[in-house]
């Protein structure tokens, strides 16, 4: 089980985050970034003063932007339709004969993950390394102004990649939701488009003030302490919620493949 699940998951790997589609993606990631807040980064780009930091950018991109959508659905399309490729190319049949429903299925949520959370830190490193040249990774007053001010200011690129994790891993339980759905109904566009619904739902329609809060996530909100600064539990519980909705979703994946074997589907 083990042998077959490594060689299943250098294989996914291979066919998800070193391509070209994934260099797309952290640029077009890095695009949405500069689009959102275009006119504050100009200012701060040019002589007027130094208005915002890099930080201050990065946050208000991840948690009241309104690309973000668009963003989930870019970094969905690298990987969220792959079962849709492999099935309607009946390479889902070669696969299958060198591993199992279980090693196939936790493959391909590990590096679905993983191209979602390693895209997401890309794209914002990306960002960070051109706008730190002309522009401060934090204020004093961006630390006062949000929580977790004091990581953000003794440790900047700490709370960046913080960020930049979080956002990854939200962004990856909407794609999982795409890849669960398509083992279902094999539609690649449907499995790339409806990650972006999802997070629309999550941020709109789920209850504020709770730890499943998806809005409160982003925001790297105390959600479990309630103090003034989140602390190891709250910044566990950002990554395992969304975690957690990828492991409901891979087994739900897992048990359909398996539906789909017995029935002489594949």
């Amino acid at each position: 089980m083990g042998r077959r699940f490594l060689r299943q998951f250098r294989m996914d790997m291979a066919r998800s985050v070193f391509t070209a589609r994934f260099a797309v993606l952290v640029l077009a990631l890095a695009l949405f970034l500069c689009l959102s807040d275009v006119w504050q980064m100009y200012l701060s780009l040019t002589d007027f003063a130094d208005v915002s930091s890099v930080a201050d950018i990065l946050y208000h991109d991840t948690t009241m932007d309104k690309y973000r959508i668009f963003m989930v659905i870019f970094m969905s399309s690298v990987y969220a339709g792959s079962f849709c490729t492999d099935y309607k190319s009946t390479y889902l049949r070669c696969i299958l004969a060198r591993t199992d429903a279980a090693a196939y299925a936790r493959s391909r949520f590990l590096a679905n993950t993983l191209t979602n959370v390693l895209g997401s830190a890309a794209g914002y490193l990306l960002v960070t390394l051109v706008l730190s040249l002309r522009v401060p990774l934090v204020t004093e007053d961006f630390a006062r102004s949000v929580y977790n001010g004091g990581i953000a200011l003794a440790h900047p690129l700490c709370y960046i990649l913080i960020l930049a994790a979080v956002f990854g891993m939200v962004a990856a339980a909407c794609s999982s939701v795409g890849l669960m759905f398509s083992a279902f109904r094999p539609n690649r566009f449907v499995s790339i488009a409806l990650p972006g619904m999802v997070f629309f739902l999550l941020m709109s329609y789920m209850p504020m003030n709770n730890a499943f809060d998806m809005l409160g996530v982003l925001y790297l909100l105390p959600v479990l302490t309630h103090g003034s600064e989140a602390g190891l539990p709250d910044y566990l519980w950002h990554i395992a919620y969304p975690a957690a909705i990828i492991f409901v979703c891979g087994y739900v994946f897992r048990k359909q493949i398996e539906r789909r074997v017995r029935n002489g589907k594949i």
